[in-house]
């Protein structure tokens, strides 16, 4: 084979490179003898064929001196670099490749001698880009001059591959850590199962929710662990059709765990299919929804409760014969009884629609006494404003042009922080009530006035007897029966006082003359009248020094220690003394009647004070009176501003008590 020697290129510094000898099938003069003719053409076809190799490689040739200076190239790294075959020829491979990116090329050639060397490294393109290449170098003698062949690869795609390789490793793993992420910080219980039903993968919640570590159950067949033909049914249709399922609100009990009662699931099964749509396993999600099932639950038991709470309150309120209004906060009418539409003779609905004012005007509301009641002071307009109002009296002209006394309760209705939120009203018709006073207060009218009259004249005249007998000097059955006429009248008088003065004090009309008054000399005054009437000898009075004087009405005191005295002397042996002690209180004069009688039974003690109530023990001996005496006693202390009270103990005595203010 022939060398052809090129040209010694100058360098920079004038220095002449050596030719080097390149592959050429033109034998050469001087060269040795050729090979036999045969033998010639298998030579000839052999460098044709290197030739072939040579232009066409696809690969960087290069033949390198061991100071860098390019010797030789092929085509393939003129189309790679962008330079000439020609002016490649004048570089050396520094000139193309990034500094410090492969060993200098003396040490490439000490390494390569036995075995050669392969390496990355990164080349300059001639208008500046670079690209990475893979290189092949290995020593080589041509012409006898020590050469470093190196076979150079452009690996970018490689290097691009790699790249995305690499990329797409770091978003799987970025990927992989997000999902796990997901799947432990779920609330849902996550697992994977293969074809056969096999745990493959479990979050932590699905494991706790098993009550099992997850590692108990990786490679387990899920039903052998949790035995369920309907569940496993399901599963297997799932795997066998690959379409999902779904359920709300799944009750379950699980096996060996009865503690834990009837769960419920919300479900998701689906299908996981391979590249060829099969399905390779199922993902099951669970999210356990029991606690909002129960309190589901809880709620529309509560509602049902309510339900019939409220049902049973509507027929309460509308079994009641008072008229009840509830309001909202803003006025409006929430709830109206029928008692309600009757008593106001409106129906809720017409009531519901007026405001205020409008509910004034429709009923011409008045006060007791006929004076137009503004609409501010409507009870339920000032409970709407917060206040309580009880007993307040109106007058209203109903519709129908009835007119009816009516009594109003109203309140505000509040929420649990205090909130004013609406308010209720309660109304009663009470026109029977005062039709029935107005015929009361004509009826005492009439007893005080029409029996008083005649009742004076008995008395009058039964006295004039009793003067002119004891003129006469007779004092025998005569007297006798003209002294019967006149207790008897003065009885009956007293009654009469004690049943108007009742009248008078229920309905507020009585009316005191309070005077400052010493009670000391008063009871000596009174007990000194009193003789002939009662057995004021049996009568003792006891009374401290310096005792402060009291305002009183002179006549009702004197009606209360006579009623008092009188029972004690009645109510007590013949003979037994009676008490009358005055003491000093906290602003007050306490006045007590002791007595050394029988005693009144405990039972009785709570009720002496009342209406017509008369003891066992009276009744028993027949004793004169109504049982008003103690109740209109009771009545006038506390006109007074006092209180008037009973200490008794069986076979020793009693003592009544009042208290009346200092002066």
């Amino acid at each position: 084979m022939a060398r052809r020697q090129h040209s010694a290129p100058a360098t920079a510094g004038g220095e002449t490179r050596t030719p080097v000898a390149t592959l050429d099938a033109t034998p050469q003069a001087g060269a040795m003898a050729p090979p036999p003719a045969g033998e010639a053409e298998q030579v000839q076809e052999t460098l044709q064929r290197c030739r072939l190799i040579w232009d066409y490689a696809l690969d960087i040739i290069l033949f390198v001196h061991p100071d860098g200076r390019i010797a030789e190239v092929n085509q393939a790294a003129a189309r790679a670099y962008g330079y000439s075959r020609e002016e490649l020829l004048t570089k050396t491979i520094y000139d193309l490749r990034v500094a410090e990116t492969a060993p200098r090329v003396s040490v490439q050639m000490a390494q390569a001698e036995a075995e050669g060397l392969v390496f990355e490294s990164l080349h300059r393109r001639r208008d500046g880009r670079t690209f990475p290449v893979e290189v092949s170098s290995r020593g080589a003698t041509v012409g006898g001059q020590a050469l470093l062949l190196s076979i150079v690869r452009d690996i970018s795609e490689r290097k691009q591959a790699e790249a995305e390789r690499e990329r797409l490793l770091a978003e799987l793993q970025r990927r992989a850590t997000e999902l796990d992420t997901v799947l432990e910080n779920t609330d849902a219980q996550l697992a994977l199962l293969d074809r056969d039903l096999n745990f493959v993968l479990v979050n932590s919640a699905y494991a706790s929710g098993c009550r099992h570590r997850r590692e108990e159950l990786i490679g387990r067949n899920h039903f052998a662990l949790f035995p369920n033909a309907e569940n496993q049914a399901i599963f297997e249709r799932v795997r066998d059709s690959g379409e999902p399922y779904r359920a709300v609100e799944k009750p379950f009990e699980f096996a060996g765990q009865p503690e834990r009662g009837v769960t419920y699931w919300n479900w998701i099964l689906v299908p996981i299919k391979g590249t060829a749509g099969d399905v390779a396993g199922l993902l099951l999600s669970l999210v356990d929804v029991t606690p909002q099932v129960q309190a589901r639950q809880q709620v529309q038991r509560l509602a049902e409760e309510s339900q019939h709470r409220a049902a049973e309150l509507e027929a309460a309120l509308n079994a009641i014969s008072g008229g009840l209004i509830i309001y909202g906060s803003g006025e409006e009418v929430l709830h109206m009884n029928p008692a309600a539409e009757r008593i106001l003779g409106v129906t809720a609905a017409a009531w519901g629609a007026l405001s205020t004012e409008g509910r004034v005007r429709s009923l011409q509301v008045e006060t007791a006494d006929g004076t137009p009641l503004p609409s501010a002071q409507l009870p339920s307009a000032r409970a709407l404003r917060g206040e309580v109002v009880i007993g307040a009296r109106v007058t209203v002209r109903r519709p129908d042009g009835a007119h009816r006394h009516l009594l109003s309760n109203a309140g505000p209705i509040r929420d649990d922080a205090g909130r004013l939120v609406g308010a209720v009203a309660n109304v009663n018709d009470i026109t029977p009530i005062i039709e029935l006073q107005h015929l009361r207060d004509d009826i005492l009218r009439a007893v005080s006035h029409d029996l008083r009259n005649p009742l004076a004249a008995v008395l009058g005249q039964a006295q004039l007897l009793e003067r002119r007998l004891q003129k006469a000097g007779l004092s025998g059955p005569e007297k006798h029966s003209v002294e019967a006429i006149i207790t008897g009248c003065q009885r009956m008088n007293t009654m009469i006082q004690d049943l108007v003065d009742a009248a008078r004090q229920e309905s507020g009309q009585l009316s005191l003359a309070q005077q400052v008054l010493d009670l000391g000399p008063f009871i000596s005054d009174l007990l000194q009248r009193q003789t002939g009437v009662l057995e004021t000898a049996r009568i003792h009075a006891e009374a401290p020094a310096g005792l402060p004087p009291v305002s009183a009405d002179p006549s009702r005191l004197e009606r209360i220690l006579v009623n008092l005295l009188s029972n004690a002397l009645k109510y007590s042996d013949p003979g037994t003394p009676v008490t009358v002690r005055l003491a000093l209180g906290d602003g007050w004069v306490i006045t007590s009647i002791i007595d050394r009688g029988r005693g009144i039974a405990p039972e009785d003690l709570p009720h002496m004070f009342e209406r017509y109530y008369r003891t066992a023990a009276a009744r028993e001996q027949r004793r004169e009176g109504l049982g008003l005496g103690l109740y209109i006693t009771r009545m006038l202390v506390e006109a007074h501003g006092g209180h008037i009270w009973v200490q008794s103990e069986l076979g020793k005595g009693s003592t009544f008590s009042f208290s009346l203010p200092i002066a």
